[in-house]
C-alpha cells in the first residue's frame, strides 16, 4: 500500500504574492515592500487591466465596482491610463509618484482618489500628476480646496475635468497632507482652468499647453505657491478677485500674447446694478509683479496688464506693458482707480473706465494711448468713459506713423486728459514736436503736461517768447492749439488768451511773478487789432 504523497502546490503568480483579490466586488492590489509599477488600464471589451511590475491581468467587465490600490512600502509608481470604475490610491510608505491619465484624459471615464482623505491611513508622499498633455481636445479643468468637518477628516483637493462638450466630468482628489505636488497638464486644444482653492500643502503646477488658454483664479484661494506656464498660445491669467488673505502665483507667459487681469473685487452678478464693495487695502503693482496683503502674483513673458474694480497703486515702472484700465462692459458703478507713484514706459494705456492719475513729479511714457468713449452720446458726442489725470506731470505719447495730435487735442477739450490741479492760472497745455516749439522735446512725440496759462512752448515759464507767439497767431478764429496760443480750449487766439497770458506774464511753474504782468498788457498795443467775427 503506497502511502499518500503530498501534491506539490502550484507556483504562485505575482498577482498571488501581490494579493489581489475581491472584496465585496473591490479588485485589491497590494503593492510589496519594494519599489512596484502598477499600470491600471481598461481592455478592450472595457474590463478591468492591471499590470503590475510587468505582468499583465485582465478582468471581464462588470466584475468590479471599484479598484483599490495599496503601494505599501518603497517609492513606487502607479499610472492610471484609463478607467472604468472609480479607483482609489493609498500610499503605505516612501514616495510614490501618480500619473493620471497618461498623456490623455478622455480614456478617464471614473473618479480616482489619491491618499486616504482621512487621518490616519497611509503615509508617505505622493506626487501626482492628471496628465492631459497630448489631448487636441479643448478641456476644462476645476481646482477646489476642502476642509471636511472633523478631527478625522484631512484636508483635500480636487481636480475636475471634461473634454469638450462631453458632458461627462470626472475627478480625481487628493490628500493635501499626504500630497507633495500636483502638476495638471493640458494638451493643445485651448483649455480652461478654473483655480477655486488650493489646500495648504502641496505645490501646484499647472502647464496649461499649446492652445490659447484661460486661467482664472476665481476667489483667488492660493493655500500654498501656485505656478501656471502658458506655453506657447495666447494665454490669459484671471484672478477674481485679487486675494488678500495670501498665497503666491507665479505665471509665466510663454509664446504668444498673454495677459494677466486682476479683480479688487468680486466679478459682479449677472443683473446686479452694483458691483461688490472692493477691498479698501490697494493693489500695489510694480515691474512684473501685483500684491496686496500676503498675497503675490509674479508675472513674466506678458503683453498685457488689465486693472478693474478698486483701487491700483503703481509704485515702480510696470515696464513695456500695455496696461489695461477699467472694463469695456462695465464703468460706473463698477469704478476702478490707478495711482501712478513712479514714471512709466508703457507699451500703451488703455483707459476703458475709471482714472489714472499722475501723483508727484511721475511721468508718463506710452507708445500708444486709447480711451473708450460711452455709447451714450452727450451733446451730441460720446465722452470718454474714464480720464488721465496728469496732476503737476506730464504725459509723452511716442508714436511711429500716424501723428495722435488731433486726437490727444480733442480728448484734452472733452475732459479725458485733465489735471486736478488746474485752476484759473493753469491747465494742461500740449503741443508736438511736429510744431518744433518745444525745446528738447524727442521726434514723433506728443506732450500733454501741466502748464501755467500762456506757457506756449511748455518750458514752465511765461515770457516774452511766449507773447510774441500769441501775437504771431492773434486773430487765428480755427483750431488754433496751445502752442499758438489758445489756453481756454475753444480753438481760437484772442483777446481771452492774451490775458491770460497777461495774468501770468513773468510767472514761472512753482515760483513767483519775476516781472510786472502789465507788461503783458502794454505788450498788447503792438499786437494786431482784433478781427470781428
Amino acid at each position: 500500500m503506497r502511502s499518500p504523497s503530498k501534491s506539490r502546490r502550484p507556483a504562485r503568480s505575482l498577482l498571488e504574492v501581490l494579493e489581489t483579490r475581491v472584496l465585496f466586488n473591490t479588485l485589491v492590489v497590494n503593492g510589496t515592500p519594494d519599489a512596484d509599477m502598477i499600470v491600471l488600464a481598461v481592455t478592450d471589451n472595457g474590463g478591468v487591466k492591471v499590470t503590475l511590475n510587468g505582468t499583465t491581468t485582465s478582468y471581464q467587465p462588470d466584475q468590479w465596482t471599484n479598484v483599490a490600490v495599496n503601494t505599501n512600502a518603497g517609492d513606487d509608481s502607479v499610472t492610471v491610463e484609463a478607467s472604468v470604475v472609480p479607483i482609489a490610491i493609498v500610499n503605505g510608505g516612501g514616495k510614490d509618484v501618480v500619473n493620471v491619465g497618461h498623456g490623455s484624459l478622455g480614456k478617464i471615464a471614473a473618479d480616482v482618489t489619491v491618499g486616504s482623505l482621512r487621518a490616519g491611513t497611509g503615509s508617505g508622499e505622493i506626487d501626482l500628476t492628471v496628465d492631459g498633455s497630448n489631448d487636441t481636445t479643448a478641456a476644462q479643468f476645476t481646482v477646489s480646496a476642502a476642509n471636511p468637518v472633523g478631527p478625522a477628516d484631512n484636508p483635500f483637493g480636487t481636480i475636475a475635468f471634461r473634454l469638450g462638450n462631453n458632458a461627462n466630468q470626472h475627478s480625481v482628489e487628493f490628500d493635501a497632507t499626504q500630497t507633495s505636488s500636483v502638476t495638471i497638464a493640458g494638451g493643445s486644444g485651448g483649455n480652461g482652468f478654473a483655480i477655486q482653492g488650493i489646500p495648504a500643502g502641496p505645490s501646484v503646477a499647472v502647464m496649461t499647453g499649446a492652445g490659447d488658454d484661460a486661467i482664472g483664479l476665481l476667489q483667488s484661494a492660493v493655500g500654498n505657491t501656485l505656478t501656471i506656464n502658458g506655453g506657447a498660445g495666447d494665454d490669459t491669467l484671471t484672478a477674481a478677485p485679487f486675494n488678500a488673505a495670501g498665497g503666491n502665483v507665479v505665471f509665466d507667459g510663454g509664446d504668444g500674447n498673454n495677459s494677466v487681469v486682476l479683480f479688487g473685487a468680486l466679478l459682479p452678478v449677472a443683473g446686479a446694478t452694483s458691483a461688490p464693495a472692493p477691498g479698501a487695502d490697494a493693489i500695489t503693482l510694480t515691474t512684473g509683479q501685483a500684491k496686496r496683503g500676503d498675497a503675490t502674483i509674479s508675472y513674466t513673458h506678458t503683453q498685457t496688464l488689465q486693472v478693474e474694480e478698486g483701487t491700483f497703486e503703481a509704485n515702480g515702472d510696470l515696464g513695456n506693458i500695455k496696461l489695461v484700465v477699467g472694463s469695456a462692459f462695465f464703468a460706473v458703478p463698477f469704478p476702478v482707480s490707478v495711482d501712478v507713484n513712479a514714471n512709466q514706459t508703457l507699451s500703451a494705456l488703455d483707459i476703458e473706465s475709471g482714472v489714472v492719475t499722475l501723483n508727484g513729479s511721475a511721468t508718463l511714457r506710452t507708445d500708444s494711448l486709447a480711451f473708450t468713449v460711452s455709447a451714450l452720446p452727450i451733446g451730441g458726442i460720446n465722452p470718454p468713459r474714464g480720464h488721465l489725470d496728469v496732476g503737476s506731470s506730464r504725459l509723452d505719447v511716442h508714436y511711429a506713423d500716424t501723428d495722435p495730435f488731433a486726437q490727444i487735442r480733442t480728448w484734452i477739450f472733452q475732459g479725458a486728459i485733465v489735471s486736478g490741479k488746474s485752476d484759473g492760472s493753469h491747465n494742461v497745455g500740449y503741443a508736438d514736436s511736429a510744431d518744433g516749439v518745444v525745446h528738447g522735446l524727442a521726434n514723433h512725440t506728443v506732450l500733454a503736461q501741466f502748464a501755467l496759462d500762456g506757457d506756449t512752448n511748455l518750458d514752465n515759464n511765461v515770457n516774452f517768447d511766449d507773447l510774441l507767439r500769441l501775437a504771431q497767431n492773434y486773430g487765428k478764429h480755427e483750431n488754433a492749439n496751445w502752442d499758438q496760443g489758445d489756453f481756454n480750449y475753444d480753438g481760437q487766439v484772442d483777446f481771452q488768451d492774451l490775458l491770460k497770458l497777461a495774468q501770468n506774464y513773468g510767472k514761472s511753474l512753482g515760483g513767483s511773478q519775476t516781472t510786472a504782468g502789465a507788461l503783458a498788457v502794454v505788450a498788447a498795443d503792438t499786437l494786431p487789432p482784433r478781427k470781428r467775427r
